[in-house]
């Protein structure tokens, strides 16, 4: 962020990318410590003659949403921030349906919780799309952030998180196309400046827990001008204290208790942004990864004792290439190098690389950016939103990133940053290498923006993964997949019966010959909201799949042989698969 030195859960898409080939010496070097004994190598997949083009669809589709800062010229730090959106399946219909989290007018104080603006978007089929807030009741309320989603009450519907500056909201779907907000009654609040949150199972008890990220110890009655060089400007975060992440343990009654002390997340004072969870050292229980501003990054550990070990510096996932703290905005990780470990992406600001860390497995990272084609362009912009999602389903991931600088007055305090920046696509060639191919893409596009969250799913049930970029004080856009030379996919949607609904922390692998992907359903990601739930995978010219196998966070694994690819699969725990209604 501001930087002194200038069911819609998460569609994880973690493809590999074939064996790695070294890239330099230092690559030639890697151990490959920590694979799987019995993971089968992964091929490259040849690339495309043409890439995927992205078009704009927002407008024809009836989504007329518009993010709003509430700016009035006083440069008041939480201005920056916003415009977090959610993918998720409210209705239980089976297609994805859009909520968009808006800001609204600036608070006077930090207790005040004006109505909200915030938009739910009910997916109709065909890129039609009905605005459904009032009916839903989901318009919140306060100066908000972010979005997560999942069944925390575990009666087969997806309730919401909405994160703020002041108070954030938890809305409990009624299985009626209606949102209760339930947060007194819940007591999952957090009064402080909250950014990034997730749902996931902590303890392993079945019940979906919140991690909550909080920014800066700042309160707007007591905001003061600042200014760079004696150019007015917004406050950078190092004026302010860090703030301690919180969880929040679910009792199974309706109700949580804040655990942050007794787990020691409380002891991690940081600047949170971007909050990731999932399981990066294979052992079946998920770490938490937290993308701080202008603070080291954390990565938690759940320990034997109940506690959380902070590992952000000893796994080298803390610190950009240089040994400094950059600032962490938006997270996401997929396998780039094809060992069967997912890597990490964390994007950083102006004049810094987005950092994309190698997994060396053992929770052992190793920072490549320079490395991937990547760090140049990243160097040029301000990155917030951020997905590794294979767009042209040639079994290689991508890479895109939404940016937008934190200071409307960049070309003058950042020089030569402009505040409006256009987005980075880049396509993935394997071996953890990329190509940018943002020339390629449609104006609309290309274009500059202020950019915040971003979010993929399938919109329109073709099999390929659409866009969702959020732009600061602006429209939000929706892009389709189209065009290009493509391959294969399967997309596979995972049901609990034995715990949460919606699965998250499940993993689900496919595999056929030698070629082996693997993907966990994970809530959050990427920055201020999350993707899909159904997990997605591109599969280059495979017809069909020798086997494709959920282990659920239980520890129960369902098993499916001789799968064809290009459908939609539902995956319920404890039977057989199905082909998704359509």
């Amino acid at each position: 962020m501001i930087h002194a030195r200038a069911f819609a859960l998460v569609c994880v898409l973690v493809t590999g990318c074939g064996p790695s080939s070294p890239s330099d010496g230092a690559e030639a070097e890697r151990a490959p410590t920590g694979a799987k004994p019995d993971a089968p190598a992964h091929p490259t997949a040849p690339a495309p003659a043409a890439f995927v083009s992205l078009r704009e669809r927002a407008t024809a589709s009836g989504i007329a949403f518009r993010h709003r800062s509430g700016a009035r010229g006083q440069r008041v730090m939480i201005e920056q921030l916003g415009g977090g959106v959610a993918l998720l399946d409210y209705d239980g219909d089976g297609r994805q349906d859009l909520y968009f989290v808006d800001s609204g007018e600036l608070p006077a104080r930090s207790d005040e919780q004006a109505p909200g603006g915030n938009k739910l978007y009910r997916n109709l089929g065909g890129w039609k799309f009905e605005d459904v807030t009032a009916r839903a009741g989901v318009a919140g309320r306060g100066y908000m952030m972010g979005a997560v989603a999942g069944d925390y009450d575990n009666d087969g519907d997806v309730d919401l998180y909405v994160t703020a500056y002041g108070s954030n909201s938890l809305l409990q779907n009624q299985g009626n196309g209606t949102f209760r907000d339930v947060t007194a009654s819940a007591g999952c609040d957090d009064r402080r400046w909250s950014s990034g949150a997730a749902f996931v199972d902590y303890d392993g008890d079945g019940k979906l827990d919140l991690f909550v990220q909080n920014y800066v110890d700042f309160r707007v009655e007591e905001h003061r001008p600042y200014s760079m060089g004696g150019v007015d400007s917004y406050s950078p975060p190092d004026l302010f204290d860090p703030v301690a992440c919180s969880l929040w343990r679910n009792r199974g009654d309706g109700t949580f208790e804040d655990v942050s002390g007794r787990t020691g997340i409380a002891e991690h004072p940081g600047k949170g942004l971007g909050v990731l969870v999932n399981d990066f050292d294979g052992d079946g229980a998920s770490e938490i990864y937290c993308a701080n501003d202008s603070t080291a990054n954390f990565l938690f550990r759940l320990g034997s004792d109940a506690r959380f070990e902070e590992l952000g510096l000893s796994s080298g996932a803390g610190y950009g290439a240089d040994g400094r703290e950059e600032a962490g905005m938006g997270v996401d990780c997929g396998d780039l190098d094809g060992d069967g470990r997912e890597e990490l992406i964390v994007t950083n600001f102006f004049k810094e690389p987005n950092s994309i860390y190698r997994n060396d497995g053992g929770l052992n990272f190793t920072e490549i950016s320079e490395r991937t084609g990547t760090a140049s362009a990243a160097r040029k912009s301000l990155g917030f939103g951020v997905r590794l999602v294979d767009l042209d389903h040639d079994g290689v991931l991508d890479l895109v990133v939404n940016n937008g600088h934190v200071y409307d007055n960049a070309a003058q305090v950042d020089p030569p940053a402009t505040w409006a920046q256009a987005p980075l696509l880049f396509r993935g060639l394997g071996k953890a290498r990329f190509e940018d191919v943002l020339a390629s893409q449609p104006a609309e596009f290309r274009r500059a923006r202020v950019g915040r969250a971003l979010a993929c799913g399938d919109l329109d049930d073709d099999g390929d993964q659409d866009l969702v970029l959020m732009t600061l004080n602006g429209p939000a856009e929706v892009f389709e997949n189209v065009g290009g030379e493509r391959g294969a996919w399967l997309s596979v949607r995972c049901v609990g019966t034995r715990r949460d609904s919606t699965a998250i922390g499940a993993r689900v692998e496919v595999q056929a010959g030698d070629f082996a992907r693997s993907a966990q359903v994970r809530s959050g990601g990427s920055y201020l909201g999350q993707s899909e739930l159904r997990v997605h995978f591109g599969l280059g010219a495979l017809e069909r799949v020798e086997l494709v196998r959920v282990r659920w966070p239980g520890g129960g694994v369902d098993e499916l042989r001789d799968v064809a690819t290009r459908q939609q699969l539902v995956v319920v725990e404890g039977t057989s698969a199905t082909p998704a209604a359509k």
